[in-house]
């Protein structure tokens, strides 16, 4: 039986009890009863014998006495229940053939039915004091073999006959008591099976009325957070266009800077809506591998140096010389700490005197690794603590600024956090004083020391577009604007691009050249149900070699996606930053001299 077996088991027990210590009360009562109005009827006949008058006044007494303390007892323990309520019936039964017994040996002239009164002490017995079958069935059986063997003559000299009613009363007893106790506790199952019933139900409406609620919430924020840079974004093209006709350049370049802005605000935007959309549906699967904490740590912080720098913030780092690594999944904790800096430099202290400081540190403490990330600046109340970890909350702390989002940063941090074994994380916050956040993984530490130097060597080049010069690239997306833009991008790096809504169109655009192809960037969903997988594939068969393959994709899941595309094909979402692509099609560059070395 499992633990909650047993505990629905007991519970059924003290209900089943709690009733039968009630009904007990009663049949005690009404076996009192009975026995008063014998001694009556015996009295006013004249009939009664001194000692079965006292034996049965003392059978009233003791029956009145254990009613009593059944009603106001707690007496529903396992074993106080069918030891009291046993010795009660045991009393009216067993009392009986005494002072049938009594009259017999005294040659009284008392005449008492036996059968009679067991067929309804039984019935008293089995059908209401709820007692255990085995317990109920011992004592039922033992009174009536005592009344067959202490008193034959008061069953009428037909001994047989009498103790065959006093079997079958027995028998049919312990059916009457099986089958209640059976039907008492299918009644009490279903009565718990609609109870949990109730409140599952109870539970999926507050559900689905926090959920109405949150998608009016969600609704609310996503209608302001993409129309706001979309507004900006036409309004600053429109004064582009004039300072590009007035010629005013410089000017024009300011305009252009704040369109590419507006722009990544609106990318920042969607793709927290699209990674809190994916850790909802539970389309994320982290692949924890141990990553080296100094390397790592420097590529973040490279990540955000350049926007502290402009914002005038004060980005620290503090990173062990000796080789710390942690297990965790890459992405995972690169969104984390992104989430976490990004919303440091965004609510920065602005009070003249006040130097802002956003400080990223890792450090290794018994065998968990540390990496924190501490600002000083505005902080967060205290009665808000909880409040940031939920999704779209926001606190009134970007002071008229939508750039700070749309209240997913955080909720982020803790959805993925739940997601990757053995990590925590933990926030301490003083308004007006700053904020830390404490991220605990499992870390080790390593044998040889990493300078920084060497660190930030294994964080790669810089990204230059002149390795993509004279490279052939073809390009299959069915919208026509992205098509565009794309193709614009491209052939600003120096690509050749061949491209096409369908592929019928992309092979005329490529025409009858023999240009070897280096990469193909391609939609996932194609005209005529095809998709960006079908779609590379037939390339590659009519190219008769296979080219390094990007699809691109707004699905939530690419996970699913990238299985399916294979070991040569790399799935990105939109809106693709060219930061993303570049490096991909570079390898699709050097990947094709070497073949072309072979």
């Amino acid at each position: 039986m499992s633990k909650l077996e047993s505990v629905d088991e007991n519970e059924f027990l003290f209900e089943f009890r709690k009733t039968g210590l009630s009904w007990a009360f009663y049949a005690g009562i009404g076996a009192s009863a009975i026995f008063i109005v014998f001694i009556v009827l015996d009295v006013l006949r004249g009939s009664t014998e001194a000692s079965v008058l006292l034996i049965r006044s003392i059978i009233v007494f003791v029956l009145l006495i254990l009613s009593v303390l059944v009603r106001t007892a707690n007496l529903t323990a396992p074993i106080v229940y069918p030891a009291f309520v046993g010795a009660a019936s045991c009393v009216g039964l067993f009392g009986t053939c005494a002072i049938a017994s009594l009259a017999e040996t005294q040659g009284s002239s008392v005449v008492l039915s036996i059968p009679m009164a067991f067929i309804f002490g039984l019935f008293l017995h089995y059908s209401f004091l709820r007692l255990p079958l085995p317990v109920a069935s011992v004592i039922g059986w033992s009174a009536a073999g005592a009344a067959v063997l202490l008193s034959p003559s008061a069953l009428g000299g037909d001994t047989v006959r009498h103790a065959t009613y006093l079997i079958f009363s027995n028998v049919c007893g312990m059916f009457i008591c099986y089958l209640m106790e059976t039907r008492e506790r299918e009644l009490f199952r279903q009565r718990r099976s609609t109870e949990a019933a109730w409140i599952e139900a109870r539970r999926s409406q507050a559900q689905a009325e926090s959920l109405v609620e949150e998608k009016g919430r969600l609704i609310a924020a996503v209608s302001h957070d993409l129309r706001q840079p979309l507004a900006s974004t036409r309004i600053y093209l429109d004064v582009l266009n004039r300072r590009l006709k007035d010629g005013n350049l410089a000017e024009a370049q300011a305009q252009s800077d704040r369109v590419l802005s507006s722009i990544v605000q609106l990318g920042g935007t969607l793709d927290h809506l699209l990674t809190a959309a994916r850790y909802d549906s539970g389309a994320v699967h982290v692949h924890p591998d141990w990553i080296d904490a100094q390397e790592f740590i420097l590529f973040i912080y490279d990540r955000f140096a350049n926007d502290a720098l402009e914002r005038g913030i004060d980005l620290r780092l503090f990173v062990p010389q000796r080789q710390i690594q942690f297990h965790s999944d890459r992405y995972s904790l690169e969104r984390v700490l992104s989430n976490l800096i990004s919303n440091a430099l965004k609510f920065r202290k602005v009070e003249e005197g006040t130097r802002p400081v956003v400080l990223l540190g890792v450090r290794i403490s018994a065998l968990h690794c540390v990496i924190e990330v501490i600002d000083n600046g505005i902080g967060i109340p205290e009665d808000h603590h909880e409040v940031v970890w939920q999704p779209y909350q926001q606190l009134d702390r970007g002071k008229g600024d939508r750039s700070s989002g749309i209240g997913l940063g955080l909720y982020l941090v803790r959805r993925i956090i739940d997601e990757l074994p053995e990590h925590a994380i933990s926030m301490r916050s003083i308004s007006g004083k700053g904020t830390r956040f404490r991220l605990t993984l499992p870390g080790r530490v390593g044998t040889e020391p990493v300078s920084i130097d060497s660190a930030a060597d294994e964080c790669g080049p810089a990204l230059d577009p002149a390795g993509l010069w004279g490279a052939s690239v073809l390009l299959l997306e069915d919208d026509r604007n992205a098509r565009a833009a794309m193709s614009a991008l491209f052939e600003d790096w120096g690509l050749v691009v061949s491209s096409g809504a369908t592929l019928s169109e992309l092979w005329a655009s490529y025409g009858a050249s023999e240009r070897v192809i280096d990469a193909i960037v391609c939609d996932y969903r194609l005209p005529a149900g095809l998709t960006g997988i079908d779609a590379i594939a037939s390339i590659r068969e009519r190219l008769g070699y296979s080219p390094r393959a990007v699809i691109v994709t707004g699905e939530s899941d690419i996970s699913s996606i990238s299985r399916l595309a294979g070991p040569d094909t790399i799935v990105l979402q939109k809106p693709v930053d060219p930061d993303q692509l570049m490096p991909l099609l570079l390898e699709g560059v050097a990947t094709t001299i070497r073949r072309l070395n072979d």
